[in-house]
């Protein structure tokens, strides 16, 4: 495997997403929320 493919496959598990969520989330914590 090419080095940029290592590069790349290790580099999809660290993705991260923004959401907008609910005010239902509000003041709660992580572990409950999830």
């Amino acid at each position: 495997m090419q080095a940029w493919q290592n590069d790349y496959l290790r580099g999809t598990g660290m993705e991260m997403y923004t959401e907008t969520l609910s005010p239902t989330f509000i003041g709660m914590p992580f572990a409950k929320a999830t």
